[in-house]
């Protein structure tokens, strides 16, 4: 199995396309820690990595990203609790995910109760990661 972050996303982003899923997000836990070999502390606020095709970044809350930072480089979009998730969130979309999305991916956690929809709006998920290791993705999509 692959210990490097950016063999283990061309790994992912690989079977996206095969899969033909447009954007994957995973709350903080096991998914998280074994594409970055770091997950940020899961508390009730939304956290993302959130995986397109050819870029990704956490919707994090401020209060959290200094901490995470020094553990990765990737980009944030962060929030604060006075103005919620909901601009940091079409920000990242807008960058990460491709206009044309149709189908995503939640992980089975925390991601779960922040399900993406294509147009961008929050829902319940019925998608949901079994596997990730080895490059696998079980999922199903989104109604």
């Amino acid at each position: 199995m692959p210990n490097n972050v950016n063999e283990k996303l061309l790994r992912l982003r690989e079977r996206m396309k095969a899969e033909q899923v447009d954007l994957v997000a995973l709350g903080p836990g096991a998914h998280v820690q074994w594409l970055l070999n770091y997950h940020p502390y899961p508390d009730e606020r939304m956290c993302l990595l959130l995986i397109g095709p050819k870029t990704h970044g956490f919707v994090m809350p401020i209060l959290n990203a200094d901490a995470v930072r020094e553990h990765t480089d990737i980009e944030f979009f962060t929030w604060a609790d006075a103005d919620g998730y909901q601009t940091a969130l079409q920000a990242a979309l807008s960058k990460i995910a491709p206009a044309s999305s149709k189908k995503s991916c939640a992980g089975r956690n925390h991601a779960r109760r922040f399900c993406i929809e294509p147009d961008g709006s929050i829902a319940r998920s019925k998608s949901c990661f079994h596997q990730l290791d080895g490059g696998r993705i079980a999922y199903a999509q989104n109604p």
